[in-house]
């Protein structure tokens, strides 16, 4: 199985664990996922021009082998043309995936379900206050930032209304007609904001606003035809509920479930949906550790088991960028709370050391 995503590691351990080789392809180059791949490469970005080749070589021998993407092909929808033409696509299809990314239509799409969204505009707002400006095809929060009138125009942009509240997501299966909903998650809040800092499965929803979710989700899979396991970005405030956007592909979630979800996911793109949902697992969580300043793996450091998307030795980690992720569970959301943050806290100690 080809597996590509900024960072692959969550992916690459569940195509393993089901028994696939994996061939991965990723921004990072992680001590845990070159473990569990027979072949890896990693890219600056997921373009065309840089992946086809790698395909090419890779499937010379091999014929067609099944795919699955996960976050950084947002802005390269003409690379799953071209994996969909070379190999079997294990989710949404690139023209399912365009149509999550025209915000536009998507946001109308919101509006005809009775979906709110934050106040939003494709030209620039005359006034500063409270405006975000958010790339079309970002992912993670990348690209978002305050809007001040007079900032240079990026193309390919829109300006929402900031909305206070807790931002989350809700994680559903669908086949291509129906949905159901697996999970919702509630977001850590990240310094400086906007930027995705992890997530856990505490609680956020009311049982009317499921109800609305559950109803609208299962509109918007039948009009977009999605498929496999996706996730719809939320901020609740209250009984109040905005929708954000939708990602049509696996998310970093998903790592909570593991190795569960592979499957489910694999059923629901044949069109067979779950009878059981991830709703009743114990509180789990993750957090990513981004680094505070420049940051160089020490030699001779011996990760602890609740770190993930490891660097290896000598590694040197930019101010601002992701080290590694915690994973954790507890039997509750308040002990999960003190088990992440004291892992973050050791964490944060001992890469002070090493900036």
């Amino acid at each position: 199985m080809i597996v590509l995503a900024a960072s692959g590691r969550w992916l690459a351990e569940a195509a393993c664990a089901a028994g696939f080789d994996v061939w991965l392809i990723e921004q990072f180059a992680d001590v845990d996922a070159l473990r569990c791949c027979r072949r890896h490469q990693q890219v600056d970005d997921f373009s065309l021009t840089t992946v086809k080749p790698i395909i090419e070589v890779w499937l010379s021998n091999a014929g067609r082998a099944a795919v699955i993407y996960g976050g950084g092909l947002e802005q390269y929808p003409e690379t799953l043309d071209f994996l969909a033409r070379r190999s079997e696509i294990l989710g949404n299809s690139a023209e399912c995936f365009r149509k999550t990314l025209t915000k536009r239509d998507l946001f109308a799409h919101f509006a005809r379900l009775g979906i709110a969204v934050p106040e939003t505009r494709f030209t620039p707002p005359n006034l500063a206050n409270d405006w975000l400006y958010k790339p079309m095809a970002g992912q993670g929060g990348s690209g978002i930032r305050l809007w001040q009138v007079g900032d240079a125009l990026d193309t390919g942009g829109y300006w929402q209304r900031f909305v206070p509240g807790v931002a989350g997501s809700v994680l559903f299966a669908a086949n291509g007609r129906k949905s159901v909903i697996m999970a919702v998650h509630r977001y850590y809040q990240s310094e400086p904001p906007w930027r995705f800092a992890g997530l856990s499965n505490a609680p956020l929803l009311t049982a009317r606003q499921l109800a609305l979710l559950d109803q609208a989700l299962a509109e918007l899979v039948l009009l977009l035809r999605l498929k496999g396991l996706n996730t719809l970005d939320i901020i609740t405030d209250g009984d109040a509920v905005w929708a954000l956007e939708i990602n049509a592909r696996p998310s970093a979630s998903l790592q909570l479930y593991a190795p569960d979800w592979l499957a489910v996911h694999s059923a629901a793109v044949a069109g067979h949906l779950p009878t059981t949902d991830f709703r009743q697992w114990p509180a789990s969580g993750f957090r990513i550790v981004y680094a505070r300043r420049e940051t160089v793996i020490a030699k001779g450091w011996r990760w602890p088991g609740f770190c993930h998307d490891c660097p290896p030795e000598g590694a040197a980690i930019g101010a601002g960028q992701p080290i590694c992720t915690v994973l954790s569970s507890a039997e509750n959301h308040a002990r999960l709370s003190e088990q992440l943050d004291q892992a973050i806290h050791f964490l944060t100690t001992q890469f002070k050391r090493m900036s």
